[in-house]
């Protein structure tokens, strides 16, 4: 019993048939020879026997098929689509790669983005299905149906849509039913012919119907499946009744007050109070029907449940296990109005208090919190939700708390400090850094009524508050703090965050190696869960990063993407893409930045702060690099609707950055300068990430390409006050960039040694981790400097390639060409190995090597095997990988 079973059966299950179930042959055909159209309506009101129509129908044709009872608190989307997609993986459980991560997100994608994905997965199964969607007239929300517009149109060819409903749903179908793609069962099909009702009132009856009496029943029913039910119990429990009333011509009286009258009128006391008290329910189980009675004298929930279905009354089983049901919609409505007539407020209120901690005792928290607000149990509701958070945070389902959050009554939220808390997470996940201040004010003027958890859950706020401030020794305390006074795993949710925020404040703090030890050793503890391991290799990877080791970087990514594999984490995995695509975008691999960039952007909604922005921009950069105009112009346009659908002003600053930033790659700086006019700068300076764009960086860039005095002096003033900054925060990617810009704005001013000084710098902590792409990104401005830097270098291994990949087509200026074997013995020469090492390694006699070295010196013009090797880098003979 469970909510598992709740959502997976109750929700999903085709309705059984009724034991006097008729068989609609006439129906069945025209179903039949309209099946392979893309839409089947099925609209009429209620009690026409629409779903037992579809039910039946589908039991008897050999094809997959997929039935959805909607109900109204799918007018929620991602409430609907979970529903949708979880229905469709009972048949085909290869569906969700890509939806089942949106509809983790907090607030969801635009709809028309999650409707495309949506379809894209829909379009890949390998089987035609029917996907029957019951009572989607309770669905009001227009994103609902701008969804299945999209799904209709243009049709899949695998899916056949089947919507049951009482009335038209708001869909645009002029074309598709100009195709012949629509078939429409309306009121006037759904009526039974006579045959039927004769086989439909014959059945399971054990009195005979006279002929006067059944033409009446079929001329007043006018086919209507509810109204001949209605007819035919009351022919089983009164005929003689049944027969006056026909006689004295009421007939009428059968619609107007049958229920009222007869039917409820031969329940006992006890049964009809039992129903009255389950009518505040849209499902019922036989345990939760007990707990509503709560009577020594009331009847058990399964004996009820018998009852109902022995007298056939209007019952609908939901699950294969039989264990939850519901009423038919009419026999529900008449229940609830005779609960609203004949059971006070007070008890209305007690019935769904019972009911909220019934659900909330079998983990249904959002049907607890709704019964719950409706009893008027905030403080219960409150301390439910409060149970429930370390829970979801641990199963990494964040995106639920707004929406249970959204439950309580403001006052309630401020007066419980855990609901503070959860508030805070909530605006957290959604970047709203710049409102949790006041918040955590508010929450520390309240210190005496923290607990050790709270405190500590207040501390990680504290220390986030005082991260993106800038403030970054007090902001390591504070996750230190938190860190020590939680322990996993009922508190993995908040220490895996906790722990990428002290790594990163360490390593610009220059502490980063403490750090390190701390998290192998935490990593090397048994039974850690899978979610908490990824946060831990997460936050070393952003060490990592600011360090500019990318080598490890490298390592650390494909550790992640092994673990967020296993554990189905596709959050951490689309990270995984974006900081391997900015790895290799870095390191000057196009192909493979590409890729990367490219996964990443698949699953963009995912992506959290400014890092959906920067990968587009990425990938921007990439694609100019590589001379990909055509996807270049796609990738653009996706990024431009992506930015308007989202209405992030950080997002539209990128967009218009780093297409200033593009438009300086090709010396357009006109269109440069109009494109960052767009841009919206503040003074801040606090905690770059190691995104690959940065608005005040190509503000720097924009001001070198003026190249006036008053532009180069500006570039110096800012790029000075920048690179202190990530100096100071021991940011070693963005030093790198600042140093580079900085040896430009150098010459440019004709401060030739002082240019110098910074392009070493720079390439001394580019070496390591391999990054080429900024100074390839600039070669032809740093070319006139890069000579005069290379004797200041022991190695020439990633100078030779910075210059390889500066110039790759550039021919070498020799008086002779080398021989292959000189190229051998130069290629050892620049490994260091000495004469001897060099003729072992080449089975060749140590008099020969010299021979060799003797040509190569000629040749090249050198004074000594370093000056050979110098030479032969700069000229492109030797290209070291």
């Amino acid at each position: 019993m469970g909510k598992r079973n709740y959502i997976d059966e109750a929700r999903l299950q085709m309705p059984d048939l009724p034991s006097d179930y008729v068989p609609r042959v006439a129906l069945f055909s025209s179903l039949g020879a309209n099946a392979k159209k893309p839409l089947t309506l099925v609209c009429a009101g209620a009690g026409f026997g629409k779903s037992t129509l579809i039910s039946g129908w589908l039991r008897q044709v050999p094809h997959q098929s997929v039935w959805i009872s909607v109900q109204e608190e799918h007018n929620d989307l991602r409430a609907f689509l979970s529903l949708l997609v979880e229905a469709v993986r009972q048949e085909f459980p290869m569906l969700g790669k890509t939806m089942l991560p949106l509809l983790q997100i907090s607030p969801l994608p635009p709809v028309n983005y999650l409707a495309v994905e949506l379809k894209n997965e829909l379009g890949k199964l390998p089987n035609p299905f029917f996907l029957v969607l019951d009572d989607l007239h309770l669905v009001k929300n227009p994103s609902t149906f701008k969804l299945l517009q999209t799904l209709l149109d243009p049709p899949l060819k695998k899916l056949h849509l089947y919507i049951i409903s009482r009335k038209t749903p708001p869909l645009s179908l002029s074309k598709l039913r100009m195709k012949g793609g629509v078939n429409e069962i309306g009121p006037q099909q759904l009526r039974m012919a006579p045959e039927e009702m004769d086989a439909f009132l014959s059945s399971n009856q054990t009195k005979q119907i006279d002929s006067s009496i059944r033409s009446l029943v079929q001329e007043r029913s006018e086919g209507w499946m509810a109204g001949l039910r209605l007819f035919k119990l009351q022919l089983s429990s009164d005929f003689e009744g049944f027969r006056m009333l026909v006689e004295a011509g009421r007939t009428d009286q059968v619609f107007d007050t049958y229920f009222l009258e007869e039917i409820l009128g031969h329940c006992n006391e006890e049964h009809l109070d039992t129903l009255r008290k389950i009518s505040i329910l849209s499902h019922f189980h036989p345990d939760l029907a007990d707990a509503l009675t709560d009577c020594p004298k009331g009847l058990k929930g399964r004996e009820i449940i018998d009852y109902l279905l022995a007298e056939n009354l209007f019952i609908i089983v939901l699950d294969r296990g039989n264990e939850w049901y519901r009423f038919h919609h009419l026999f529900h409505t008449l229940l609830r109005k005779e609960l609203e007539k004949t059971v006070p407020p007070k008890m209305q209120r007690q019935l769904h208090e019972r009911a909220a901690r019934w659900y909330g005792k079998n983990g249904m928290v959002e049907e607890a919190l709704s019964h719950a607000k409706k009893a008027g149990e905030h403080d219960w509701a409150a301390r439910l939700l409060a149970d429930q958070f370390f829970r979801v945070l641990e199963q990494d389902q964040d995106h639920l708390l707004e929406n249970w959050l959204s439950q309580i009554p403001e006052r309630f939220i401020q007066k419980s400090p855990m609901l503070q808390i959860v508030r805070m997470w909530v605006l957290k996940d959604r970047e709203a850094f710049h409102l949790l201040p006041e918040l955590l004010e508010s929450l520390l003027q309240r210190s005496s009524d923290l607990d050790g958890e709270l405190q500590a859950y207040a501390l990680f706020f504290q220390g986030i508050v005082q991260f993106w401030g800038g403030l970054l020794e007090p902001s390591a305390q504070s996750f230190k703090k938190t860190l020590n006074l939680l322990s996993p795993p009922k508190h993995t949710g908040i220490l895996g965050e906790t722990q990428v925020y002290y790594a990163t404040a360490m390593q610009m703090l220059g502490k980063g190696n403490k750090v390190v030890d701390e998290i192998e050793k935490r990593l090397l503890c048994e039974n850690l869960p899978p979610n908490y391991q990824l946060k831990l290799v997460g936050a070393l990877l952003f060490q990592t990063m600011f360090a500019g080791k990318l080598k490890e970087g490298l390592h650390l990514v494909n550790r992640l993407k092994r673990i967020s594999a296993g554990a189905n984490n596709p959050f951490i995995e689309t990270w995984a893409n974006y900081i391997l695509g900015n790895i290799h975008l870095r390191q000057n691999r196009l192909e493979r930045a590409k890729d990367a960039f490219s996964s990443a952007l698949q699953r963009r909604y995912i992506m959290d702060l400014v890092s959906p922005a920067d990968c587009f921009a990425s990938q921007l950069l990439t694609l100019q690099a590589k001379g990909d105009t055509e996807e270049f112009q796609s990738v653009l346009q996706d990024f431009q609707k992506f930015i308007w659908e989202q209405n992030n002003p950080l997002f539209r600053m990128w967009f218009y950055s780093i297409q200033a930033r593009l438009a300086l790659r090709q010396k357009e700086l006109p269109r440069a300068e109009r494109l960052f006019q767009q841009v919206e700068l503040s003074d801040d300076t606090h905690n770059f990430l190691f995104w690959i764009e940065d608005p005040r960086v190509t503000h720097c860039r924009l001001l070198l390409a003026r190249n006036t005095v008053q532009s180069l002096e500006e570039a110096g003033g800012l790029l000075q006050k920048l690179l202190h900054h990530a100096q100071e925060t021991h940011h070693v990617l963005l030093t790198i960039e600042l140093r580079i810009l900085s040896a430009i704005q150098e010459k440019k001013r004709d401060c030739e040694p002082k240019a110098v000084a910074h392009l070493e710098a720079a390439i001394q902590l580019a070496a390591p981790g391999d990054l080429f792409y900024l100074f390839v990104e600039v070669g032809d401005e740093l070319e006139p400097l890069l000579p005069k830097t290379a004797l200041k270098f022991q190695s020439l291994e990633f100078f030779g390639e910075l210059l390889g990949r500066i110039h790759p087509a550039r021919l070498p200026q020799v008086s002779e060409k080398l021989t292959n074997r000189e190229m051998d013995v130069l290629t050892l020469f620049e490994q260091r190995l000495t004469n001897q090492e060099v003729a072992d390694e080449l089975c060749i006699s140590v008099a020969t090597v010299k021979r060799h070295a003797i040509s190569i010196y000629r040749k090249l013009g050198a004074k000594n095997r370093r000056d050979a090797v110098l030479k032969a880098v700069r000229e492109g003979i030797l290209v070291l990988m």
